[in-house]
């Protein structure tokens, strides 16, 4: 995965597991996120969009540009984006985070 924050959290655990005693060190497991501005959209991703077999739309306003979409594959979460919901980004990441840890 090809993002500062992959690099950031794997040199993290790396260091970790360097001092650690070998029974006690962690797999590296990462959700796979983006983000980007757009004008005024911040646009945030987590998860493996790509393998979805359906989305569902979680929360829309037509006041203001924000979207929250699920992407699910038989009926799990395997990803989520968010427009202008950053705080909403960061349950899908820890919910996705967590499945993979399972």
């Amino acid at each position: 995965i090809e993002h500062w924050s992959n690099a950031r959290d794997m040199g993290a655990l790396a260091a970790a597991n360097l001092l650690a005693e070998p029974g006690s060190r962690e797999v590296f497991v990462a959700v796979p996120t983006f983000w980007s501005d757009q004008y005024d959209v911040k646009i945030k991703s987590a998860g493996l969009l790509a393998i979805a077999d359906s989305y569902v739309v979680i929360e829309e306003d037509d006041e203001r540009p924000s979207l929250v979409v699920e992407a699910h594959r038989q009926g799990e979460l395997v990803g989520a984006v968010v427009f202008n919901k950053n705080r909403k980004m960061i349950d899908y990441q820890r919910k996705l985070q967590a499945s993979l840890l399972t």
